[in-house]
């Protein structure tokens, strides 16, 4: 267990010392994030300046914290990093694991435009099994435009399960972007820290 951790660790290091030497910092800064909502239960860090919003899912279906980019000239979608918790008596799929639950996040991807499963990969974090899932899509650029422009997005999922609690840490961005704010994702999961002990 303790190689697993040290694994994982080391991952999140080389790719933080990558980023910062392919220059993708960006001089960003960064604010703490302490959830109001106990159904999150978590601490992290997060891109100073953007909007930090959480919400419910209907009858409770889901508790998540976001993220959002501000709005930026000449770009339609705007990114985003969000948490989402979710009680294992409350998921759709069966059996309530992290097998399903990637096929599950799979599936619904796959119905996207363009759609496609780019890697998938199975770590440890906070002694627990994880899985990270990184899939490509294109969404409109306004739903509402019958002339909308389709955009190419990447999105990078990370999750595990905490005793009967499902956790799911999303990245996504235009495809052309994505590294700008890949190094804040590792920033949300290198300070990502549980308020409670189980």
């Amino acid at each position: 267990m303790k190689r697993n951790k040290l694994a994982i660790c080391l991952w999140i290091g080389a790719m933080s010392m990558m980023l910062n030497f392919l220059g993708c910092s960006g001089g960003l800064k960064y604010k703490n994030y302490s959830c109001n909502d106990s159904e999150l239960d978590v601490t992290m860090d997060y891109v100073a300046g953007w909007e930090a919003r959480e919400e419910r899912g209907a009858y409770g279906s889901y508790a998540q914290v976001l993220f959002v980019e501000p709005v930026k000239k000449g770009k339609s979608l705007r990114a985003m990093i969000s948490l989402t918790t979710k009680n294992e008596s409350k998921v759709e799929f069966k059996p309530a694991d992290l097998d399903a639950l990637e096929q599950d996040l799979l599936s619904k991807r796959l119905q996207l435009t363009g759609a496609k499963k780019q890697a998938s990969s199975q770590v440890f974090l906070f002694g627990l099994k994880a899985r990270i899932l990184e899939v490509t899509y294109s969404l409109p650029d306004n739903p509402e435009r019958l002339d909308a422009k389709m955009i190419p997005l990447r999105e990078r999922i990370v999750f595990f399960k905490r005793q009967s609690r499902f956790y799911i840490l999303r990245y996504v961005n235009e495809a052309k972007e994505f590294r700008r704010f890949e190094q804040a994702f590792m920033r949300c999961l290198r300070t990502f820290q549980f308020k409670t002990t189980p």
